[in-house]
């Protein structure tokens, strides 16, 4: 190779490794910008957010900011949120989407009580900066040890897509999740069910269609418009396996004059007579009525796999199951 060709070669390489220089310093200058834009974001929200100096690597394959010694409080609820780290990577190779990952514990405290270290060996989100709006949310053995007991979640998987300018006939937003080995004794002093306190899996696909305006300056507007262009929430699954009881819901929602939920579906649910077994061995359910339960039960439709099939209704503030009042919901303070 002649000496010409050596040196175009060597102007070559230089030029391509200061343009690769000139990318990575942008995506990191860019990263920078974007944490800093969502805590100002947060700010106006009403948390404070105190973190140190962003600290940049990754070269040369990834454009990394690392923002350590976050916390973030929030006045209102008296709640403080902490951990060592948050980090941001951009790849060359998915250059529209930012990973965004926690690194240590969140230690949580509210109302001035001890705090409590949340641990987990994977907490990170992924989100499109560019073109149509895409989450993901990945979350593994998280666990929290609380006064009331523990706090657990052994694996979480979401992925959202959004599109904010939908209209009537169109989904603003699509959602998938799956959650497994749910521990939450510590959350609320629960009444005895005979269902105990974890649940084995959870599953939710839900479209919420219709035009979202945020920018209309309230929570009743927005909520108000929503309705007015004939927004709808679609929950095509809800899925529970909770102690015997096997639940599986779809159903429709919307808003009514008042701007309070209302909707139908259709309940499934496996593992009836099970449960009303273990309740009447702990006393929680007479005989009788646990017999008298059964025989009702036996009357009612049934799907291929023998789970009860039973309408549900959410009208006027109130959960109707098989033309049973079942619960009353509160009413729903729009701001």
């Amino acid at each position: 190779m002649t000496r010409r060709a050596w040196s175009w070669l060597a102007a070559a390489t230089l030029l391509a490794s200061a343009l690769h220089a000139a990318i990575w310093f942008t995506a990191t200058v860019r990263l920078e910008a974007a944490a800093d834009a969502r805590l100002r974001g947060l700010g106006e929200q009403g948390w404070k957010v105190g973190t140190g100096t962003p600290l940049h690597s990754g070269w040369p394959f990834q454009a990394v900011v690392t923002v350590p010694e976050v916390r973030v409080v929030h006045a209102a609820s008296t709640l403080v949120l902490q951990t060592a780290a948050v980090r941001l990577t951009l790849s060359p190779r998915t250059p529209s989407r930012v990973t965004v990952a926690l690194d240590g514990p969140v230690v949580a405290a509210i109302d001035g009580e001890a705090a409590v270290p949340i641990t987990f060996s994977r907490a990170e989100g992924r989100f499109t900066i560019v073109g149509p709006g895409d989450a993901e949310i990945v979350l593994r053995e998280v666990r929290g040890v609380f006064p009331e007991g523990p706090v657990a979640l052994g694996r979480f998987d979401m992925h959202a897509i959004y599109n904010a300018a939908a209209e009537a006939s169109q989904d603003a937003l699509a959602v998938e999740v799956t959650a497994g080995e749910i521990e939450f004794a510590g959350l609320l002093p629960l009444p005895a069910t005979g269902l105990g306190t974890r649940i084995a899996l959870a599953e939710l696909n839900f479209t919420l269609s219709g035009p979202i305006w945020l920018g209309l300056g309230n929570q009743r507007a927005v909520a108000a418009a929503w309705r007015d262009g004939g927004g709808r929430l679609s929950i095509a699954r809800l899925a529970a396996q909770w102690g015997r009881l096997d639940l599986d819901l779809q159903a429709t929602i919307g808003l009514d004059a008042r701007l309070q939920p209302e909707g139908r579906g259709t309940l499934g649910a496996g593992g009836v007579s099970e449960l009303l077994d273990r309740m009447v061995g702990e006393g929680l359910v007479p005989p009788s009525s646990a017999r008298a339960i059964k025989a009702v039960i036996s009357m009612m439709p049934k799907t291929p796999d023998g789970q009860v099939s039973v309408p549900a209704v959410l009208q006027n503030g109130t959960v109707t199951v098989a033309r049973f009042p079942m619960a009353r919901m509160p009413l729903v303070q729009w701001q």
